[in-house]
C-alpha cells in the first residue's frame, strides 16, 4: 500500500482517486498491525488525497465524499469508522 501510493499520483492520477479512497477505508479496519506502518500509510494516503484536490488534478472534495458514501452503501450502510 505504501509503495503503490507513492508513485500512483505520478503515473495514474485518474485511478488514484478511487484507489486512495479504497485504501483509506481499508485502513479503518486494519488496526492490529504495526502502528508505525499504519501511521505512515495513513499519512501517505492523506497527502495523496490532498494533492488530488490541487492543480493539475483539481478533484473537488465532494467527489471524495461521494465515493466514501458509495463504499459505505455497498457495506449495507454500515460505517467502518
Amino acid at each position: 500500500m505504501i509503495d503503490n501510493t507513492r508513485s500512483l499520483l505520478q503515473y495514474d492520477s485518474h485511478f488514484a482517486k478511487t484507489y486512495l479512497v479504497e485504501k483509506q477505508r481499508l485502513l479503518e479496519v486494519l488496526t492490529e498491525g504495526d502502528p508505525q506502518l499504519w501511521k505512515q500509510a495513513s499519512y501517505i494516503i492523506e497527502q495523496g488525497l490532498q494533492a488530488l484536490q490541487l492543480p493539475p488534478h483539481n478533484v473537488p472534495a465532494r467527489w471524495f465524499d461521494h465515493a466514501r458514501q458509495r463504499y459505505q452503501a455497498k457495506r449495507g450502510g454500515v460505517s467502518l469508522r
